[in-house]
């Protein structure tokens, strides 16, 4: 059975293109005439949007193997992120590793970078972007275990807590200067879309009847612009730094809901699962990973050398290391007829 939603690889590639755009701006300012394209590519934007779509995802596929089969098979769980997150990262950091005389980078910055706890300091701007991908190895690591332990109500409270507490913490990085991304600061919109995929599951007939409509959806864009217009125009950084990312999240939530169940299919549906919108979303992890050098020194001219590198990573190495992974679970599967013993959490 597809484990492949619609949507959501075009959602990944119109983040990957705010991110990338962003970080083209700030490393290559555009001329003032051009200055309203820089709301287009707001690289916090797109973030938050990956994390909103690993947490309904990750969510979703932990509920739905749960329901099947009455247990999560963890370890089964963690292979498969490994062999889908490490090659990649772990090829671009022997990269920085080989190239350090260019790079110079500490030791600390490559602990931190094997380790994924990026988020709690030792960055450059060649390797700042790891943030985010340690708050996603974070999340895989104890969300699973939650959800595989707890019943789906009890995982809904401590996803509903760290919504709440996620503010706070970005209230206290304010207060105190703290350049550090605390996992607890970003967490909310991994929680959203986990509540998402606890509602999908549970209230499928609830979550269709509320699903945002055009003028909804516009409502939605609108307020993810507006909170990236106003801390840059007017004296509002409290507010945007604790509520602002959270109305962005809940808008965006509300438009990975329309967009992935809605019903009839629209224009917006079509594009966002066309060809050539889902491929750029399949390689939107290859395209995060490799992006950071061209904005790090090397010069304008060889940013269209990115998507070139991204691809090579993933249908060379990153997909290669994937397929063999599924051929021994598959080989392992045919010999082992186990089933798991493990019950749910009452």
């Amino acid at each position: 059975m597809s484990t492949r939603l619609p949507s959501l690889d075009g959602l990944r590639a119109i983040s990957i293109a705010t991110v990338i755009g962003g970080h083209a701006i700030s490393a290559y300012p555009l001329p003032k005439q051009l200055d309203l394209l820089g709301y287009f590519f707001d690289g916090s934007v797109g973030v938050r949007t990956f994390f909103v779509i690993s947490g309904f995802l990750i969510t979703y596929l932990l509920l739905r193997e749960r329901n099947r089969e009455g247990a999560v098979d963890l370890k089964a769980f963690y292979k498969r992120r490994i062999l889908r997150i490490v090659p990649a990262s772990y090829a671009f950091i022997a990269v920085l590793f080989a190239f350090n005389a260019w790079a110079q980078l500490s030791p600390c910055n490559f602990v931190t970078s094997l380790t994924y706890t990026k988020n709690y300091g030792c960055t450059a701007q060649i390797d700042v972007h790891l943030w985010s991908l340690s708050v996603e190895e974070q999340f895989y690591l104890l969300w699973p275990v939650i959800v595989s332990y707890l019943s789906p109500a009890r995982c809904t409270i401590v996803a509903i807590v760290i919504c709440f507490l996620a503010p706070i913490a970005r209230a206290l990085q304010y207060m105190t200067h703290s350049t550090t991304f605390i996992w607890f600061s970003h967490a909310d919109g991994l929680m959203a879309g986990a509540i998402l995929a606890f509602a999908v599951t549970f209230y499928p007939v609830s979550v269709k009847k509320h699903l945002p409509n055009g003028w909804q959806r516009a409502i939605c864009i609108l307020i993810i612009v507006a909170t990236i217009y106003i801390p840059n125009h007017h004296l509002l950084g409290p507010l945007n730094v604790t509520i602002a990312p959270t109305m962005q999240m809940v808008a965006i939530v509300w438009l990975v809901a329309g967009v992935t169940f809605d019903e009839p299919k629209g224009v917006v549906f079509w594009v966002l699962n066309c060809r050539p919108v889902v491929y750029v979303g399949l390689l939107s992890y290859s395209l995060y990973i490799w992006q950071q050098p061209f904005f790090a020194g090397l010069p304008a001219l060889a940013i269209p050398a990115l998507p070139l590198i991204a691809m090579v990573s993933y249908h060379f190495w990153e997909q290669p290391i994937r397929n063999l992974g599924r051929a021994r679970r598959s080989m392992h599967s045919r010999s082992d007829f186990a089933v798991p013993t493990k019950t749910l959490a009452r």
